[in-house]
């Protein structure tokens, strides 16, 4: 696993952690769970346009949270 699979890895797990993460997750980046699921165990990766929305998701959500 290289420093980009890890990176997927950790925010995938943070984000699908959260109350509704995985369908919500799917929903925003526009794919199915079975491909976030997929993402997560290492049997595919996002394309580039989806690791971009998966990065401003992820981005977003911690801007919220230092806003609290």
């Amino acid at each position: 696993m290289d420093y980009s699979q890890k990176t997927l890895q950790r925010i995938l797990d943070i984000q699908t952690g959260k109350k509704f993460g995985l369908t919500r997750l799917a929903r925003e980046i526009g794919v199915t769970n079975t491909t976030i699921h997929n993402w997560r165990n290492g049997a595919s990766e996002p394309n580039f346009r989806n690791f971009q929305k998966l990065l401003e998701i992820h981005k977003r959500d911690e801007d919220f949270r230092s806003d609290i």
